[in-house]
């Protein structure tokens, strides 16, 4: 019941567009062997089980994920005859209508759902979406007010877009931005759409602040998101470009990181703690010789650059260079660099 029940709210937040399912990343819920079960083998299972609802069900779901809600819709509806009271089977087979603009059949079946699962994410949010569909915005808002109430968290970033888009459609504009701003912060490309579209630049210093705020909360995404705003607003924003670069390197998009510190340091080819980030990252890359070239430019734009020489040193160690990599940590120990004897007692004894 609990990988159903994964399985559910994976479909229902991937349904960031009317036109299409996003279900890209539906087979991570399928544990184990599950991960190879496909149309092929639950119609096998059928064959031999032509009353096994469950097997309709999850052929069903797969077809979703293939695109193909009217199969889906069929399996489901033949799953719902089997077995009623099941009302799982309503709940997808109400995603498959969603997927095809079929509102009304889609609120029909999460109504159905919600009659007996009142408290669940899967009913409301789907709910949600029928009615925004049928341009009930009011009736929607509602819906993901009672979603946002039990879960204001990431899981529910989905539902704060969706609600922003409903408050625009009634004119409520600037609560509408607060959600798309909500939904960003947890990573929701579609909310970064809306903003871009609807709501308004404040002053440039104004991504700034946003951006080091939503850093300082690891909202690494919507950091970057602001970041981005600013230099859209001036291309040669250099502080924006390195702080977009480092909150790239903490969600692992380490070509995107050296990418903006590149950027920074084209504009601005002095600045000695951006070749010291760029060097970070390539070293982690393994790229030690080009590393080690960062190191050594901002050392010589500033030769007190303790920990510059510590990473230096570190590195020329790595690839064989001991003695001048030891030169580097006792000069980096010289400057009193945090950390630095460690290593030289470590890697020069």
């Amino acid at each position: 019941m609990k990988e159903r029940l994964h399985i559910i709210i994976l479909i229902v937040i991937n349904l960031s567009c009317y036109s299409q399912s996003n279900l890209d990343d539906f087979s991570i819920w399928f544990k184990g062997d599950k991960q190879n079960f496909t149309i092929d083998h639950y119609t096998k299972v059928i064959i031999s089980e032509p009353n096994n609802a469950q097997a309709y069900d999850m052929r069903g779901l797969v077809k979703i994920t293939l695109n193909d809600p009217t199969g889906a819709i069929m399996d489901f509806t033949k799953a719902i005859k089997i077995d009623p009271k099941n009302t799982e089977f309503y709940f997808h087979r109400g995603i498959a209508k969603l997927d095809l603009k079929n509102y009304t059949g889609a609120l029909e079946d999460a109504k159905k759902y919600y009659e007996f699962n009142s408290s669940d994410l899967p009913g409301w949010y789907l709910m949600g979406l029928a009615k925004l569909g049928l341009q009930d915005y009011k009736g929607a808002i509602s819906d993901f007010n009672a979603l946002i109430d039990l879960f204001p968290d990431e899981l529910n970033k989905k539902a704060y877009c969706k609600r922003g888009i409903a408050k625009m459609k009634i004119n409520e504009k600037d609560s509408a931005c607060i959600d798309f701003e909500k939904a960003e912060e947890f990573g929701d490309d579609e909310a970064t759409m809306q903003i871009n579209q609807y709501c308004p630049y404040p002053p440039i210093e104004g991504w700034h602040l946003r951006g080091n705020k939503r850093f300082r909360s690891k909202h690494y995404k919507g950091a970057i998101a602001d970041y981005t705003r600013a230099i859209a607003v001036n291309p040669k924003d250099t502080v924006a470009f390195y702080r977009r670069g480092v909150s790239k390197a903490y969600i692992n998009d380490y070509e995107g990181a050296i990418a903006d510190f590149t950027s920074c340091i084209t504009l601005n080819p002095e600045d000695k703690n951006t070749y010291y980030s760029r060097g970070l990252i390539k070293g982690g890359l393994s790229e030690v010789n080009s590393a080690i070239a960062d190191f050594s430019k901002a050392i010589e734009i500033d030769p007190n650059y303790g920990e510059a020489y510590g990473q230096r040193g570190y590195l020329k160690i790595l690839s064989g260079q001991k003695e001048g990599g030891c030169l580097d940590l006792n000069k980096s120990v010289d400057l009193e660099t945090k950390g630095a004897k460690e290593y030289l007692d470590k890697y020069c004894k």
